[in-house]
Order: structure tokens, then C-alpha cells, then sequence
């Protein structure tokens, strides 16, 4: 049997290219075992307890000090603290702190003994970054020992609450076929550690690698084994010359996987992003209207950020034109563009359409399709849209514009600047009536909002500021 590197989809023949994600060159041999299973005597009783007579342990999670460096913003993750007995993931690219933020949690955790294992770096190194970083971890215990056999017999001597793996790529065991990193040895010593963790209570934290597609590298059965899988990625175009550092759930059995965390990186290590920091920031940023670009608000751990969307509309030198997206789904783009066509009578079909969502950010928000479309149209009849100007609606596939719920982010967005906002109107005044047949181009500009029902009616408002700007 062979198994692909990227994805762990199984294959009976060898071939070229995965059939499960549709990379090439990913598929490795894997050992199976030929030999029938018979059953026989175990070694090791079974045992079972009625649900009524279990009994609650009073500690659930480790104790964990949010307040000790204001750092609130892990509260969105972990809500509680790290689940004692739990198994976590932490994934990322190389170099983007994923060590430094274990360090970090340690010094959260002053009071329980915490194992690190490092199988990348010596401890020289590690002790370097807490130096540079200012930490000095009494209840560190650090060790270069990646067998994981040895690991799992010093879990049995002595009893540690939680345990830290840099990385799991590199793990081995003499026991397991396969070499170091290969999808057989990366599969057995995950399993066997998390079983062990879970026998003595002790909370187990693995990071990573990713692959070249932004995937966790390594089996996909690797998720479904841990309790949380937790991404770290990179955030730029937010705060110039600060690095800034997204942590997102993509799977929690403790906490939900709709929030995130927010940090910049320096020397000290990884800093909690204030909300007063990117008001001072967007108040500095320049506001001259541009084409083909607007802002769109959006909540990220608990933060708005005003994500920056772009599109730009060229000639085509193509049959079929190219349609490209970055931070969208490109389903979603053919959507948005077939609307345009079939009710504004716009012709984009010779036109090559590329959308990019500024700072590498992922959102698949409703409320973007209108500020999408109007970056489009903005860059195909070189509008330059005022910066001030918030598109926000959901396009249905009759043309209308949907109503948004926005009230709960108002109070926020008035904190940045002095918005107008487009959106979709709750009432049927004649105004709006009009609006919808594209009759009304001329809006009032000291309104804080302008309504619009359709397409064409947020289209007509485009036209509107075109023929100021002449």
C-alpha cells in the first residue's frame, strides 16, 4: 500500500499524482500487515464502570494565570486553561514562534512541572531564547531524548502535568518500521504518546509542520487523534514593521473555533495586539479614495480589523478569462460576477478579474459580497472609491441586497472614523424604490447611510461618485 506525505490518503498502486488532494511525487510505501488477525487471550483485563458511578475529578484544566501578562487574548482559544489529560496540536510555517509561544504558556503555568522535548533544537538554544526573552522557568524540565520509548518510560518514573513535543515530525521509535519523519513513524509515536498522556493525566502539546499547501504535514489522521488543532499564521499589511501573529482553532473539543488571537512578535517574544494600537494606526494610515480598493470591517479575536479588499479588472489576451482569488473562495468570485452580468448587463466575460484580501487574511463573511462587487466594478470603470465608505450586504441571486446585521460592530467602527455606510434599507420608502430601478445617482454625502435594495442600486451609487469626480 502506498500512502501520500501530504494528505495520508491510501493507494493500492504507486502513481504520480495523490488522488485524494492531487499532489505529485507524495506517495510513500507503507507496511501492512498481511497476516490474519486471530483472537486471543489479552494480557490486559477489561474494565468497565456504569456512568453513574463515575466520579468528576475538581480539577479539570491546569491552572493557568491569563492576568500574569495580560494575556486575555489566549482566553479565546483555551477559554478555561489547557484540559488536564488533553492533546494538542500547534501548527505553523517555520520560524513563525510557535517555540517562542510554548515558552510563553510555560511562564503562564509557574506552579506544575512542565517536560519539554526538543527534537529541532539543542538546549543551549533554548536557553538562549529565555534569556533574550527575559524568562527564567524554575519548573522547566528540557531534554534533547526523541525516542519516544525513552519518553514514555520517564512518564512512568516521574509524574509532569504538562508535556511540550518540538515537533513530532521528530519522533521515532526503534521498535516502529519506517524512518524518522515517515508517515508510519509519525502516526505509531503520536498514538502512543497520547495514550500514555492520557493514562497519567498529563496534558500533551505537539507542534506541527505544515506542508507547501498550508496543511498540517503528516497523516490527516493526526487531527482526529488530538483534542485541538491549533494554526499559526502570519498577518501582514495590519501594522506596518510589526510581525504580526494569528492563532486560530481549527478544531477544539473544549472550546468553540469561531475565535482567534492576535500578537505582534519581537525580541521579548510574542506581545497580546491592543485595540488602541490599531486605532492609532488606521488614524495615521492615508484615506485618498483609490480605484478598484475599499475597506471592509471584520472582527478577529474579539479585535476590528479593516481588512483592505482589491480587485483588479483587465483585458483578457485569453478564450476563457482568468479568474484568480486570494483570501476568498473562487466560487464564490464566479457568483458574484454572474449576478453583475445578468442584472446590471455589465460584459466581464472578456475581462481576467483578480481579487485579493490584503494581510493574507481567510473570510467567507456574507456581508463582503457587496464590497466586493464594488471593487470590481470600481477598478473596471476606474471609480476611485473614498476610503470612508463601508460596502455591506450579502448579494442574493435575484440581484437584491440582503440586510446585515452590523449594529454590534457600529459602536467599534465609530471608535476608528467617521464611516458611511452601504447597505441594504429594512424600509420600502420611494427612495428606495427608485434606487432599485438604478434611477437615483445622486445621494446625499453628509448621510451616514445609504441605502441600497439591488445591485444596480449600489451600482448606481457608483456612478454617482464617478460623475463628482469628473
Amino acid at each position: 500500500m502506498y500512502v501520500c506525505k501530504e494528505c495520508g490518503g491510501e493507494h493500492l498502486k504507486l502513481s504520480g499524482k495523490c488522488n485524494f488532494c492531487g499532489q505529485w511525487n507524495t506517495l510513500a510505501p507503507f507496511q501492512v500487515a498481511t497476516k490474519s488477525v486471530k483472537i486471543k487471550k489479552s494480557n490486559q483485563s477489561f474494565e468497565a464502570i456504569p456512568s453513574s458511578k463515575v466520579k468528576t475529578t475538581k480539577e479539570q484544566y491546569l491552572s493557568v494565570d491569563w492576568q500574569l501578562l495580560g494575556w486575555q487574548e489566549l482566553e479565546n482559544i483555551f477559554h478555561r486553561g489547557l484540559a488536564v489529560g488533553g492533546s494538542y496540536l500547534l501548527s505553523g510555517e517555520p520560524g513563525i514562534g510557535k517555540s517562542t509561544l510554548i515558552l510563553m504558556l510555560s511562564r503562564l503555568m509557574p506552579k506544575i512541572k512542565i517536560l519539554y522535548i526538543s527534537g529541532e533544537e539543542t538546549i543551549q538554544q533554548i536557553k538562549n531564547r529565555m534569556t533574550r526573552m527575559d524568562l527564567s522557568l524554575e519548573n522547566l524540565i528540557l531534554s534533547n531524548s526523541n525516542e519516544v520509548m525513552s519518553i514514555c518510560s520517564e512518564l512512568e518514573k516521574n509524574h509532569y502535568s504538562l508535556i511540550f513535543i518540538d515537533s513530532i515530525q521528530t519522533l521515532y521509535s526503534e521498535e516502529i518500521d519506517g524512518i524518522q519523519g515517515s508517515i508510519n513513524q509519525i502516526r505509531s509515536c503520536c498514538q502512543l504518546l497520547i495514550q500514555q498522556c492520557k493514562q497519567k493525566n498529563t496534558t500533551l502539546m505537539m507542534i506541527g509542520h505544515i506542508n507547501k499547501s498550508g496543511e498540517i504535514a503528516g497523516p490527516k489522521l493526526l487531527e482526529h487523534m488530538v483534542d485541538a488543532t491549533i494554526l499559526m499564521y502570519s498577518a501582514k499589511n495590519i501594522i506596518d514593521n510589526l510581525e504580526i501573529r494569528v492563532l486560530k482553532p481549527i478544531k477544539n473539543r473544549f472550546a468553540t473555533t469561531d475565535k482567534s488571537a492576535l500578537f505582534y512578535m519581537n525580541e521579548k517574544g510574542l506581545t497580546p495586539l491592543s485595540k488602541e494600537l490599531l486605532i492609532d494606526y488606521f488614524s495615521k494610515s492615508p484615506k485618498e479614495p483609490s480605484i478598484g480598493s475599499c475597506y471592509y470591517p471584520q472582527f478577529i479575536a474579539k479585535k476590528l480589523i479593516f481588512c483592505e479588499i482589491e480587485a483588479l479588472v483587465v483585458k483578457s489576451d485569453l478564450s476563457i478569462a482568468r479568474r484568480s482569488t486570494e483570501g476568498i473562495q473562487l466560487n464564490r468570485l464566479h457568483r458574484i460576477i454572474a449576478i453583475m452580468e445578468k442584472y446590471c448587463g455589465l460584459k466581464l466575460h472578456p475581462y481576467d478579474i483578480y481579487i485579493h484580501v490584503a494581510g493574507q487574511f481567510k473570510s467567507d463573511a456574507i456581508e463582503m459580497d457587496l464590497c466586493i462587487a464594488s471593487c470590481i466594478y470600481s477598478s473596471l470603470q476606474e471609480i476611485a472609491l473614498p476610503k470612508n465608505i463601508l460596502f455591506l450586504g450579502e448579494l442574493g441571486l435575484s440581484g437584491r441586497v440582503k440586510k446585515v446585521n452590523f449594529k454590534n460592530m457600529q459602536k467599534e467602527i465609530e471608535l476608528f472614523d467617521d464611516f458611511i455606510y452601504c447597505l441594504a434599507d429594512s424600509g420600502k420608502s420611494k427612495k428606495s424604490q427608485n434606487q432599485n430601478k438604478g434611477e437615483n445617482k445622486n445621494f446625499n454625502a453628509n448621510s451616514k447611510t445609504v441605502p441600497v435594495n439591488s445591485i444596480q442600486g449600489c451600482l448606481s451609487f457608483l456612478d454617482g461618485l464617478k460623475v463628482k469626480q469628473l
